[in-house]
């Protein structure tokens, strides 16, 4: 299993995410891990479901806070991305239920009650029958409540989806135009086999169905079709070592640590490289625009490494590099003109 920090190349310098909130939209989180009483805090956390518990008894919102936030408490090697930042757990799901995207919704509403600045959603719907599917494009009450979030200054790091290999199989709400989608790699920066591909489409042709939302599988709607190149960027995310949760049934008994992979763990991943690089643009009274989430998500992008001969619709961008994000916070708090193109930029993939 693997160390997301030794993955990523971090160091121990800046602010490693103080004055950044993550709203963190999962199964709860196990407040007594000794990794996790820090950054997470029951007041700070709400449930939506309908014992309104707050416990995480499946453990994927526990492992994702630690690769976030965890403080490395039990063993210094397995710190977080960032763990000086504030974590409100958002439970929209319980071990054996499938993703609820009503819950969802109100979570992200929630989080912009809280203020929050990064919103972590590391699930999403999928279509029935084998990718390429495509979308309606009249949206989801949780594709409304993600451009709410967006349209608030808040940045929307989103998981693509383990529907991989097949093409055109990117989840919702990941496909939304200006959230940050994010697919997985392994060690060695080799697109995981899992990990959703592009291009995600939507047709005008099935507004018309009566369904709250739909899709269709196969390439059958040629007319008034809209394609976006997703996933944004990939990051690390298989074999990852974080927190897990005491009542889980993950790992064994006792054990403080698990490794798990796919596109959630990669995008706990970027959520804690974009609390780190907020982190720092505050910390130095960067102006961030109008839009900070915006400004932040045109960042990240530009911090990038793409592989050669890869396939966009695979690896979008590129991988994440720290390095290169660092060099460019840097940029970005010493030269005004690099500054304001950040600001400027809208790095959609929009293919007809």
């Amino acid at each position: 299993m693997y160390a997301i920090r030794d993955l990523l190349e971090l160091d121990n310098d800046g602010p490693q995410g103080l004055n950044v909130a993550v709203a963190l939209v999962d199964s709860g989180v196990d407040f007594s891990h000794p990794d996790l009483c820090t950054a997470c805090l029951p007041e700070n956390s709400q449930s939506f479901l309908i014992c309104r518990e707050l416990f995480d008894e499946d453990g994927h919102g526990s492992h994702l806070a630690g690769i976030i936030a965890g403080s490395g408490a039990v063993e210094a090697s397995f710190t977080g991305v960032a763990p000086k930042c504030v974590v409100h757990s958002l439970r929209v799901h319980r071990k054996g239920q499938s993703f609820d995207a009503d819950n969802a919704a109100a979570a992200v509403l929630e989080a912009i009650r809280l203020k929050a600045d990064i919103i972590n959603l590391s699930s999403g719907l999928v279509a029935d029958g084998k990718p390429p599917w495509i979308w309606s494009d009249r949206l989801t009450d949780l594709e409304k409540a993600i451009e709410r979030a967006i349209d608030a200054g808040i940045l929307c790091v989103v998981a693509a989806g383990n529907s991989g290999p097949a093409a055109g199989s990117i989840s919702v709400p990941a496909g939304l135009p200006r959230v940050l989608s994010v697919g997985s790699v392994e060690w060695d920066s080799r697109l995981s086999q899992h990990s959703s591909r592009g291009p995600f489409r939507r047709s005008a042709v099935l507004s018309r169905r009566s369904e709250r939302y739909c899709a269709v599988s196969g390439p059958t709607i040629h007319q008034r079709r809209t394609e976006f190149a997703k996933p944004d960027l990939v990051c690390f995310g298989e074999q990852i070592a974080s927190a897990r949760a005491s009542s889980s049934e993950l790992g064994e008994p006792g054990e403080q640590y698990i490794p798990l992979g796919g596109t959630s763990q990669a995008t706990a991943a970027v959520t804690g490289l974009a609390t780190r690089a907020l982190s720092h643009l505050r910390s130095a009274g960067a102006d961030l625009g109008d839009n900070a989430g915006t400004t932040l998500r045109s960042l990240l992008i530009s911090s990038t490494i793409l592989p050669p001969r890869v396939d966009r619709m695979e690896y979008g961008f590129g991988v994440l590099s720290w390095p290169k994000l660092k060099d460019n916070i840097s940029l970005y708090l010493s030269d005004e003109n690099y500054a304001s193109t950040i600001r400027r930029m809208v790095p959609l993939q929009v293919l007809g």
